[in-house]
C-alpha cells in the first residue's frame, strides 16, 4: 500500500521544497545574503533529487 503512495509523497515533498526554495531566493535579495542563498540552493537541490526518483 505505502509503495503505491510513495511517488505521490515524493511529489508533494518536491513541491513543498520548491515553494520553500522560491521563498528563500526571494529573501536572498539577488543572492547577496548568504544564509537565504544557501538555503535556496540546498532546497532546490533536494527538489532535483526528488524529481529524479
Amino acid at each position: 500500500m505505502i509503495k503505491n503512495l510513495m511517488p505521490y509523497i515524493i511529489l508533494v515533498l518536491a513541491v513543498g521544497f520548491g515553494t520553500a526554495s522560491n521563498a528563500f531566493a526571494n529573501s536572498a535579495q539577488g543572492f547577496t545574503k548568504t544564509v537565504p542563498s544557501l538555503l535556496s540552493i540546498i532546497t532546490i537541490t533536494i527538489v532535483w533529487f526528488a524529481y529524479l526518483k
